[in-house]
């Protein structure tokens, strides 16, 4: 037999969101920890993932402006074959 583990806070956002009840202030708040994201990155809908951006844009911060230039010209020439 399987066994699934549902932590407390697993479960409260599920019973939410089944409920289609809105929380509270301080349980969205909660939420955004839980999820790893800023309130603002929470309702972004142009940023689908905001943890790895987050990531690439701490990494990015590391680099120097040579190296910077060089990751931006990438990225340019892979968004212009969209």
């Amino acid at each position: 037999m399987i066994h699934f583990y549902i932590s407390s806070s697993e479960l409260w956002v599920c019973s939410n969101v089944i409920l289609m009840t809105l929380p509270s202030m301080q349980s969205f708040f909660y939420i955004c920890e839980y999820l790893g994201v800023t309130p603002q990155e929470f309702f972004d809908e142009g940023n689908p993932n905001p943890i790895a951006l987050n990531e690439f844009i701490a990494e990015a911060k590391k680099l120097d402006s040579k190296a910077m230039s060089y990751i931006l010209g990438i990225m340019k020439e892979l968004n212009s074959k969209k």
